[in-house]
């Protein structure tokens, strides 16, 4: 949505084409869209190179998601543990500089190679470590994706 000067409602825009370029050519002197898509660093890329403050209250949440193909079950099972693994190591504290301390039970008990996701864990860190590295300057966690750090009932 893009509000056009001189007009007092909302027009629709095609957001990811033009709503750079017509806050950039004056066009439009407001846009609303997902943080991620009007983040400093987007709208950069999309050649937008003027000063802009975005409103810090969310009318929406954008929890992220990891999606697998369905005709790989084996594959589909270990993005999943990984992605366990990557959460619960959040919880627990354990980082990419600590993950050799990952033991043996880590999943309650349940047999499996504890070396491999220690592994996963000292290459990427923990879900925590990966967000703020990819993540953080365009899609702060806010209270929807920080629903691993035990402080909420809210699942997802």
């Amino acid at each position: 949505l893009c509000k056009v000067k001189g007009l007092s409602a909302l027009t629709m825009v095609e957001i990811r084409l033009t709503y750079a370029k017509n806050l950039q050519d004056g066009t439009c002197n407001a846009i609303v869209g997902e943080r991620m898509h009007i983040s400093q660093q987007s709208m950069h890329d999309r050649g937008y190179e003027g000063s802009y403050s975005m409103g810090t209250k969310a009318y929406g949440m954008e929890p992220l998601s990891l999606v697998t193909r369905d005709v790989d079950a084996r594959w589909s099972d270990l993005v999943n543990w990984v992605i366990q693994v990557l959460f619960v190591a959040e919880e627990q504290s354990i980082t990419q500089a600590t993950a050799h301390i990952l033991p043996d039970n880590f999943f309650g008990g349940k047999a499996f190679n504890a070396t491999r996701f220690r592994n996963v864990i000292a290459a990427v860190g923990n879900y925590g470590e990966l967000h703020e590295r990819h993540f953080q300057a365009t899609l702060s966690r806010g209270r929807v994706n920080e629903l691993n750090k035990g402080e909420s009932g809210l699942m997802f």
